[in-house]
């Protein structure tokens, strides 16, 4: 657990941000479902890919190269 005044205001903003996603997700305004890793299309943006993984997702997420 963090301790200090620091830590207990993250977490605080912690909690409340649950709190508002779990509140939305009981209401059905948010549907949540689990993505394996080979379908997570944001991993194109956030990690280092081979060409093959890279290709697979830019068709999957419809991106075009342009020249």
């Amino acid at each position: 657990m963090i301790t200090g005044e620091w830590g207990q205001k993250r977490l605080c903003r912690m909690d409340i941000k649950y709190k508002f996603i779990r509140y939305w997700v009981e209401q059905g305004f948010i549907v949540v479902n689990c993505i394996n890793s080979e379908n997570q299309e944001a991993d194109l943006f956030t990690k280092p890919l081979l060409l093959i993984r890279i290709s697979k997702l830019k068709n999957k997420t419809g991106m075009i190269e342009v020249n």
